[in-house]
Protein backbone atom coordinates (compact mmCIF):
# COMPACT_ATOMS: atom_id res chain seq x y z
CA UNK A 1 0.00 0.00 0.00
CA UNK A 2 1.11 3.50 -0.74
CA UNK A 3 1.88 5.59 2.25
CA UNK A 4 -0.51 8.36 2.74
CA UNK A 5 1.29 11.69 2.59
CA UNK A 6 1.07 13.58 5.84
CA UNK A 7 -0.47 17.02 5.44
CA UNK A 8 2.01 19.90 5.61
CA UNK A 9 2.01 21.81 8.90
CA UNK A 10 0.19 25.11 8.55
CA UNK A 11 1.63 27.94 10.73
CA UNK A 12 -0.89 29.13 13.23
CA UNK A 13 -1.38 32.87 13.33
CA UNK A 14 -0.92 34.46 16.77
CA UNK A 15 -4.15 35.87 18.00
CA UNK A 16 -4.86 37.96 21.06
CA UNK A 17 -7.49 36.56 23.23
CA UNK A 18 -10.16 38.73 24.73
CA UNK A 19 -8.38 38.75 28.10
CA UNK A 20 -5.08 39.84 26.53
CA UNK A 21 -6.80 42.66 24.69
CA UNK A 22 -8.50 43.83 27.86
CA UNK A 23 -5.19 43.71 29.73
CA UNK A 24 -3.47 45.78 27.04
CA UNK A 25 -6.22 48.37 27.12
CA UNK A 26 -6.06 48.58 30.92
CA UNK A 27 -2.28 48.93 30.89
CA UNK A 28 -2.48 51.61 28.23
CA UNK A 29 -5.10 53.52 30.19
CA UNK A 30 -2.99 53.35 33.35
CA UNK A 31 0.56 53.80 32.06
CA UNK A 32 -0.07 56.76 29.74
CA UNK A 33 -1.73 58.97 32.39
CA UNK A 34 0.90 57.98 34.96
CA UNK A 35 3.75 58.87 32.61
CA UNK A 36 2.04 62.10 31.60
CA UNK A 37 1.43 63.04 35.23
CA UNK A 38 5.00 62.11 36.14
CA UNK A 39 6.44 64.31 33.41
CA UNK A 40 4.14 67.16 34.42
CA UNK A 41 5.12 66.87 38.09
CA UNK A 42 8.82 66.69 37.20
CA UNK A 43 8.56 69.79 35.04
CA UNK A 44 6.51 71.60 37.68
CA UNK A 45 9.02 70.64 40.36
CA UNK A 46 11.82 72.12 38.26
CA UNK A 47 9.81 75.32 37.81
CA UNK A 48 9.14 75.58 41.55
CA UNK A 49 12.82 75.04 42.35
CA UNK A 50 13.83 77.63 39.76
CA UNK A 51 11.34 80.15 41.14
CA UNK A 52 12.61 79.45 44.66
CA UNK A 53 16.21 80.05 43.58
CA UNK A 54 15.26 83.25 41.75
CA UNK A 55 13.22 84.60 44.67
CA UNK A 56 15.97 83.73 47.13
CA UNK A 57 18.61 85.36 44.94
CA UNK A 58 16.52 88.51 44.52
CA UNK A 59 15.89 88.82 48.27
CA UNK A 60 19.55 88.19 49.07
CA UNK A 61 20.71 90.89 46.65
CA UNK A 62 18.19 93.35 48.04
CA UNK A 63 19.53 92.76 51.57
CA UNK A 64 23.14 93.08 50.42
CA UNK A 65 22.34 96.26 48.50
CA UNK A 66 20.69 97.80 51.56
CA UNK A 67 23.63 96.76 53.75
CA UNK A 68 26.18 98.14 51.26
CA UNK A 69 24.38 101.47 50.86
CA UNK A 70 24.03 101.81 54.63
CA UNK A 71 27.71 100.94 55.13
CA UNK A 72 28.76 103.67 52.69
CA UNK A 73 26.32 106.15 54.23
CA UNK A 74 27.82 105.53 57.67
CA UNK A 75 31.30 106.24 56.32
CA UNK A 76 30.12 109.53 54.80
CA UNK A 77 28.38 110.60 58.02
CA UNK A 78 31.48 109.84 60.06
CA UNK A 79 33.67 111.93 57.77
CA UNK A 80 31.16 114.79 57.91
CA UNK A 81 31.02 114.71 61.69
CA UNK A 82 34.75 114.36 62.26
CA UNK A 83 35.78 117.00 59.73
CA UNK A 84 33.66 119.64 61.50
CA UNK A 85 35.68 119.37 64.72
CA UNK A 86 37.48 122.49 65.95
CA UNK A 87 40.60 120.31 66.26
CA UNK A 88 40.63 119.93 62.48
CA UNK A 89 40.28 123.66 61.85
CA UNK A 90 42.94 124.59 64.39
CA UNK A 91 45.27 122.02 62.89
CA UNK A 92 44.71 123.30 59.35
CA UNK A 93 45.39 126.83 60.55
CA UNK A 94 48.65 125.68 62.12
CA UNK A 95 49.78 124.03 58.89
CA UNK A 96 48.76 127.13 56.92
CA UNK A 97 51.13 129.10 59.17
CA UNK A 98 53.81 126.48 58.49
CA UNK A 99 53.81 125.31 62.10
CA UNK A 100 53.67 121.50 61.77
CA UNK A 101 55.27 121.09 65.19
CA UNK A 102 52.77 123.30 66.98
CA UNK A 103 50.42 121.99 69.63
CA UNK A 104 47.41 122.34 67.29
CA UNK A 105 49.14 120.21 64.65
CA UNK A 106 50.05 117.55 67.22
CA UNK A 107 46.49 117.57 68.56
CA UNK A 108 45.15 116.98 65.05
CA UNK A 109 47.41 113.98 64.58
CA UNK A 110 46.37 112.58 67.97
CA UNK A 111 42.72 113.20 67.10
CA UNK A 112 43.03 111.12 63.93
CA UNK A 113 44.86 108.33 65.77
CA UNK A 114 42.13 108.25 68.43
CA UNK A 115 39.40 107.93 65.80
CA UNK A 116 41.22 105.16 63.97
CA UNK A 117 41.60 103.23 67.21
CA UNK A 118 37.83 103.02 67.59
CA UNK A 119 36.89 102.31 63.96
CA UNK A 120 38.50 99.29 62.36
CA UNK A 121 36.71 99.88 59.05
CA UNK A 122 39.52 102.28 58.12
CA UNK A 123 43.07 101.53 57.12
CA UNK A 124 44.12 105.12 57.76
CA UNK A 125 42.79 108.64 58.24
CA UNK A 126 44.57 111.75 57.01
CA UNK A 127 44.17 115.41 56.10
CA UNK A 128 45.18 116.99 52.80
CA UNK A 129 45.23 120.66 51.87
CA UNK A 130 43.26 122.18 49.01
CA UNK A 131 45.92 121.04 46.53
CA UNK A 132 45.93 117.43 47.70
CA UNK A 133 49.17 117.57 49.68
CA UNK A 134 49.09 115.41 52.80
CA UNK A 135 49.44 117.49 55.97
CA UNK A 136 49.11 114.85 58.66
CA UNK A 137 47.63 111.43 59.24
CA UNK A 138 47.75 108.21 61.17
CA UNK A 139 50.68 107.05 59.01
CA UNK A 140 52.74 108.17 56.04
CA UNK A 141 50.22 108.82 53.27
CA UNK A 142 49.96 110.05 49.71
CA UNK A 143 47.06 110.57 47.34
CA UNK A 144 47.09 108.29 44.31
CA UNK A 145 47.34 110.05 40.94
CA UNK A 146 43.90 108.77 39.93
CA UNK A 147 42.42 110.34 43.09
CA UNK A 148 43.87 113.82 42.56
CA UNK A 149 41.04 115.02 40.28
CA UNK A 150 38.78 114.78 43.35
CA UNK A 151 40.54 117.75 44.97
CA UNK A 152 40.69 119.98 41.91
CA UNK A 153 38.45 122.97 41.33
CA UNK A 154 35.33 123.96 43.20
CA UNK A 155 33.39 121.37 45.16
CA UNK A 156 30.09 121.13 47.02
CA UNK A 157 30.63 121.64 50.74
CA UNK A 158 27.61 119.59 51.78
CA UNK A 159 28.68 116.22 50.38
CA UNK A 160 31.53 113.76 50.10
CA UNK A 161 33.69 112.65 47.20
CA UNK A 162 34.32 108.97 46.63
CA UNK A 163 37.28 107.69 44.67
CA UNK A 164 37.04 104.72 42.33
CA UNK A 165 38.06 101.38 43.82
CA UNK A 166 41.35 100.86 42.02
CA UNK A 167 44.77 99.34 42.52
CA UNK A 168 47.12 101.76 44.25
CA UNK A 169 50.61 101.91 42.80
CA UNK A 170 51.71 103.28 46.16
CA UNK A 171 50.31 100.37 48.18
CA UNK A 172 50.56 97.69 45.49
CA UNK A 173 46.94 96.61 46.04
CA UNK A 174 43.40 97.94 45.56
CA UNK A 175 42.12 100.73 47.77
CA UNK A 176 39.13 103.05 48.17
CA UNK A 177 39.08 106.63 49.47
CA UNK A 178 36.35 108.92 50.75
CA UNK A 179 37.09 112.65 50.90
CA UNK A 180 35.05 115.19 52.85
CA UNK A 181 35.66 118.81 51.77
CA UNK A 182 36.46 121.19 54.63
CA UNK A 183 35.00 124.64 53.83
CA UNK A 184 36.69 127.85 54.98
CA UNK A 185 35.62 128.74 58.54
CA UNK A 186 32.46 130.81 58.67
CA UNK A 187 31.70 130.26 54.98
CA UNK A 188 28.01 130.34 54.02
CA UNK A 189 28.66 129.29 50.44
CA UNK A 190 27.49 125.89 49.26
CA UNK A 191 30.30 125.54 46.73
CA UNK A 192 33.82 126.79 46.43
CA UNK A 193 37.43 125.82 46.88
CA UNK A 194 37.93 123.67 49.94
CA UNK A 195 40.35 124.61 52.68
CA UNK A 196 41.32 120.96 52.81
CA UNK A 197 39.90 117.45 52.84
CA UNK A 198 39.31 114.88 55.56
CA UNK A 199 40.28 111.57 53.94
CA UNK A 200 39.24 108.05 54.92
CA UNK A 201 41.10 105.10 53.42
CA UNK A 202 38.85 102.08 53.83
CA UNK A 203 40.04 98.72 55.07
CA UNK A 204 38.70 96.60 52.22
CA UNK A 205 38.66 93.50 54.41
CA UNK A 206 35.72 95.05 56.24
CA UNK A 207 33.96 95.67 52.94
CA UNK A 208 34.55 92.03 51.96
CA UNK A 209 33.17 90.86 55.30
CA UNK A 210 30.04 92.94 54.76
CA UNK A 211 29.52 91.52 51.25
CA UNK A 212 29.96 87.92 52.44
CA UNK A 213 27.55 88.21 55.36
CA UNK A 214 24.73 85.60 55.35
CA UNK A 215 26.14 83.93 52.20
CA UNK A 216 24.96 80.40 51.34
CA UNK A 217 25.20 78.10 48.32
CA UNK A 218 21.92 79.46 46.94
CA UNK A 219 22.62 83.03 48.07
CA UNK A 220 26.36 83.48 47.51
CA UNK A 221 28.48 86.52 48.27
CA UNK A 222 27.89 88.91 45.36
CA UNK A 223 30.28 90.32 42.80
CA UNK A 224 30.80 94.08 43.01
CA UNK A 225 30.90 96.02 39.74
CA UNK A 226 31.58 99.67 39.06
CA UNK A 227 29.18 101.89 37.11
CA UNK A 228 30.68 100.72 33.79
CA UNK A 229 30.31 97.05 34.70
CA UNK A 230 33.97 96.33 35.51
CA UNK A 231 34.74 93.79 38.22
CA UNK A 232 35.79 95.19 41.60
CA UNK A 233 35.10 92.13 43.75
CA UNK A 234 34.51 88.52 42.71
CA UNK A 235 32.13 86.58 44.93
CA UNK A 236 32.75 88.97 47.82
CA UNK A 237 36.55 89.22 47.43
CA UNK A 238 38.21 92.34 46.01
CA UNK A 239 40.20 91.44 42.88
CA UNK A 240 43.77 92.60 42.37
CA UNK A 241 42.99 94.21 38.99
CA UNK A 242 39.90 96.05 40.23
CA UNK A 243 38.14 98.08 37.56
CA UNK A 244 39.92 96.46 34.60
CA UNK A 245 37.94 93.40 33.44
CA UNK A 246 34.25 93.69 32.51
CA UNK A 247 31.73 91.27 33.99
CA UNK A 248 30.28 89.05 31.22
CA UNK A 249 26.73 90.31 31.61
CA UNK A 250 24.53 89.72 28.53
CA UNK A 251 23.93 93.06 26.75
CA UNK A 252 20.16 92.58 26.83
CA UNK A 253 20.20 92.30 30.61
CA UNK A 254 22.09 95.57 31.12
CA UNK A 255 19.08 97.60 30.02
CA UNK A 256 16.86 95.47 32.25
CA UNK A 257 18.81 96.60 35.31
CA UNK A 258 17.74 100.21 34.78
CA UNK A 259 14.70 99.56 36.97
CA UNK A 260 16.91 98.67 39.92
CA UNK A 261 17.41 94.94 39.59
CA UNK A 262 16.36 91.67 38.00
CA UNK A 263 16.96 87.92 38.03
CA UNK A 264 17.46 85.94 34.82
CA UNK A 265 18.95 82.75 33.39
CA UNK A 266 21.63 82.34 30.80
CA UNK A 267 25.08 81.09 29.96
CA UNK A 268 27.72 83.50 31.19
CA UNK A 269 31.19 83.35 29.61
CA UNK A 270 33.78 81.80 31.97
CA UNK A 271 30.98 80.98 34.42
CA UNK A 272 28.62 78.71 32.49
CA UNK A 273 24.86 78.11 32.70
CA UNK A 274 23.63 80.18 35.62
CA UNK A 275 20.77 81.83 37.38
CA UNK A 276 22.05 85.34 37.98
CA UNK A 277 20.70 88.42 39.71
CA UNK A 278 21.70 92.05 39.33
CA UNK A 279 20.97 94.87 41.78
CA UNK A 280 21.91 98.52 41.31
CA UNK A 281 23.44 100.28 44.28
CA UNK A 282 21.43 103.32 45.33
CA UNK A 283 23.86 105.19 47.59
CA UNK A 284 26.93 107.30 46.93
CA UNK A 285 28.81 104.39 45.38
CA UNK A 286 27.83 103.99 41.72
CA UNK A 287 27.83 100.34 40.79
CA UNK A 288 26.02 97.01 40.86
CA UNK A 289 25.90 93.81 42.84
CA UNK A 290 25.70 90.54 40.90
CA UNK A 291 25.13 87.06 42.34
CA UNK A 292 25.28 83.83 40.34
CA UNK A 293 24.10 80.29 41.08
CA UNK A 294 24.95 77.36 38.75
CA UNK A 295 21.90 76.25 36.79
CA UNK A 296 21.15 72.54 36.79
CA UNK A 297 20.51 71.04 33.33
CA UNK A 298 16.81 70.57 32.62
Amino acid sequence: MRAVDEPAAVPRSFRFGVQAKLLAVVLLCVVVPVLTLGLFLLRRNQEVLREKVEDGLSSHLLRRQSAFDEWMRDRAQEATRWSASFVVYEGLEAFAKESPESRAARDLKSYLASLLGHYRVYESLFIVDGEGRVLTGTREEQLEDWARPLVQGEVAFDGVRLSPLRKSEILGRPTLLLLRPIPPPGSSERRGRALGYFVERFDLRELESMLAEDATDLAPAPWLLDAEGHILARAGKVVDDAGVRPFPLPPASVSSSASGGFVAQGTLPEIGPSVFGVRNLAGGFSGRLVATVPRSPS
